[in-house]
């Protein structure tokens, strides 16, 4: 299928893109010296019906401080691989995808003095619905899509804050949108809940002995403290300090999937080296964020894309100021956004869970945590039922996963994934994209 879109350069001009080129991109200014970047991949499937039944997604990274248009571009969900190499499970054979360098300073996005960065999830909802209602008045085209917000790690908190937002927005009729749901992947949802189930999901995989496993108890019950005093900056200080204490003990048990250790050869050689101090906040973030600019990504960012994008300020680099993201929001870190869930769920919007089975650090234990605070009517009946497995096609039909669905809410335990899905299962992640997208709640997956 072969679209045409208007996108404005960075002159404000307006340009007709076709869409047999490599995605459509431009900035949106969310605020004053606050520039938000954005890369659309249309949708490149068979089309059933007419072009507004086409749903458009918009992607979330996490971090805080992770490039969508990086790497769940290029590494997860978007047509190409690092090096523009075709990905045979790309998320546009389901529907067109944006992805968002968010919040500001993340990625291509960035702002032009250090007062601009935001500090709350409300502020970074309020930048993303700017941003919204600046990108359909530009691609009018979309306004009659179905919306959805899929979500990863960190992205699920600010995911859940921005569905928040357009639901407000709606209300107030001050937003035209077919907004059709949120999905929430290994997302921070309760920094509490997945810290205090950090300690029994690694005695559970035999990678913790007594002594340290009283170590790693004792952190966790201070950063549960620290949260409850209401010492938020002290509570992301304790977390750092849990995160290191853990990795000591288990011979660096990898974050974002629990059966590998010492992972290197995927991270940032340039960020783990300005890890300074080598302990604390600050590196404990970059070693998180590593991952998400590893070196392969971060070259191919700032020479190939940089150059076929063509409208990146000259004083801008992509992670340039990603860090700096982050560390402005250390103090809304550990802040717990259940409630902004239950209230979605309270509302009829449609809320998918999504975890992978080897994630550790927004492990499903966690996820069932949270998940047992909701309030909703129909909390009790989803409780109750019982998931039923899903399939991929192979030689026989292997077990791709676990999904259960009541009401608007619906969740799916993917098996042999860890925290980023679609890169450890990618078949399955598509198989579940469409289900959610255009599969009714159901409990009867079919194969894919």
């Amino acid at each position: 299928m072969e679209q045409t879109f208007s996108t404005g350069s960075i002159d404000g001009s307006v340009v007709e893109i076709n869409t047999k080129s490599k995605g459509v991109y431009g900035f949106v200014e969310v605020r004053s010296g606050a520039h938000m970047f954005w890369w659309l991949e249309p949708f490149a499937g068979e089309v059933s019906g007419t072009s507004n039944d086409i749903p458009l997604v918009i992607w979330l990274q996490g971090g805080p401080g992770a490039s969508g248009t990086g790497y769940g571009n290029f590494q997860e969900v978007g047509p190409y691989d690092v090096g523009w190499k075709p990905r045979k499970h790309s998320w546009v054979q389901k529907a067109s995808i944006l992805f968002v360098d968010n919040p500001v300073g993340t990625g291509f996005s960035y702002v032009k003095d250090g007062t601009n960065f935001t500090h709350t999830n409300a502020e970074i909802a309020a930048d993303l619905l700017t941003f919204l209602k600046k990108f359909l008045h530009e691609q009018p085209e979309f306004i009659g899509a179905p919306l959805h917000i899929v979500s990863e790690s960190y992205g699920g908190k600010m995911a859940a804050g921005f569905a928040r937002a357009i639901i407000d927005a709606q209300a107030r009729e001050d937003l035209k949108v077919n907004f059709r749901g949120v999905a929430l992947g290994d997302s921070w949802i309760s920094p509490v809940d997945y810290v205090l189930a950090w300690t029994p999901f690694l005695k559970a995989w035999s990678l913790l002995e007594d002594v340290a496993l009283a170590n790693v108890s004792q952190v966790a019950l201070r950063t549960q403290q620290a949260v409850g005093n209401g010492n938020l900056t002290g509570a992301t200080a304790l977390w750092a300090l849990l995160e290191e204490t853990i990795s000591n003990a288990t011979d660096n048990v990898d974050w974002y999937n629990a059966l590998l250790h010492n992972v290197d050869d995927e991270e940032s050689s340039v960020w783990l080296a300005a890890a300074v101090p080598t302990s604390g906040v600050a590196a404990s973030a970059r070693r998180l964020l590593a991952r998400y600019h590893n070196d392969a990504l971060a070259d191919f960012m700032n020479g190939s894309v940089r150059k076929h994008v063509g409208i990146i300020p000259g004083n801008v680099s992509w992670g340039g100021q990603s860090a700096k993201v982050f560390d402005e929001l250390s103090g809304d870190f550990m802040v717990d956004v259940t409630e902004v869930v239950d209230g979605l769920l309270k509302s009829g919007v449609p809320v998918t869970v999504y975890n992978g089975q080897l994630d550790l650090i927004c492990c499903t234990l966690g996820t069932d945590a949270w998940m047992d605070q909701l309030t909703w009517e129909g909390a009790g009946a989803f409780h109750a039922a019982s998931s039923k497995p899903f399939y991929v096609k192979g030689k026989r039909a292997q077990t791709a996963g676990f999904y259960k669905a009541h009401k608007n809410l619906a969740m799916y335990i993917m098996l042999n994934a860890g925290h980023m899905i679609p890169s450890d299962q990618p078949k399955a992640a598509l198989h579940m994209l469409e289900h959610i997208l255009y599969g009714k709640r159901r409990i009867d997956m079919p194969v894919a």
